[in-house]
């Protein structure tokens, strides 16, 4: 099969797709390709790889700036400009000049907090590390409760009982 790469076009397009927030799977859909051929294309020319990481870079570092700024809060200045129109031309007679402050976005925090600091900020904490010796003390506890379960139906004669007491004595003093 032919590949339909061209060095000037494809690198640029790509780009433009990756500056849109796709990914190589629907880059490669626009492009009319196979995803495969995308990675093929990364390993093969080095330009089209280096398009595709930068664009991402740049774009992934302006989505973080935003939403740090959405977590934080913004203030900005809105300008109202106000004059009249004469031969074309706008006259300014006013710029009225006011600061807005948008409020932080609680989406915004809970988001870069449970990405950055997972181990405070999960909807399900960690469950703890437990220690082996609680399982087997658990299950010591399981057996000696199924044990008593049956022996509870079972009649023996009191020299026999007696054994099995100075038995277990010895497993335990052991």
């Amino acid at each position: 099969m032919k590949s339909s790469y061209n060095p000037e076009e494809t690198p640029r397009l790509a780009a433009i797709y990756a500056r849109d927030g796709l990914i190589d799977k629907e880059i490669a859909a626009k492009l009319g390709i196979a995803t495969g051929t995308i990675y093929e294309w990364k390993k093969r020319y080095p330009e089209f790889a280096e398009a595709l990481k930068r664009t991402k870079e740049i774009v992934d570092a302006e989505v973080v700036d935003s939403l740090y700024k959405r977590a934080m809060g913004i203030t900005y200045e809105e300008r109202k400009v106000t004059g009249v129109e004469v031969s074309g031309k706008l006259n300014v007679q006013r710029v009225e000049v006011t600061k807005k402050f948008i409020p932080p976005s609680e989406v915004a925090c809970i988001f870069w907090l449970k990405n950055r600091q997972k181990e405070y900020w999960r909807d399900r904490p960690l469950e703890p590390v437990r220690d082996p010796a609680d399982n087997l003390t658990e299950y010591t506890k399981a057996l000696e409760n199924a044990a008593a379960d049956v022996w509870q139906g079972i009649e023996l004669p009191n020299e026999q009982l007696d054994e099995i007491d100075a038995e277990a004595k010895c497993d335990v003093e052991v």
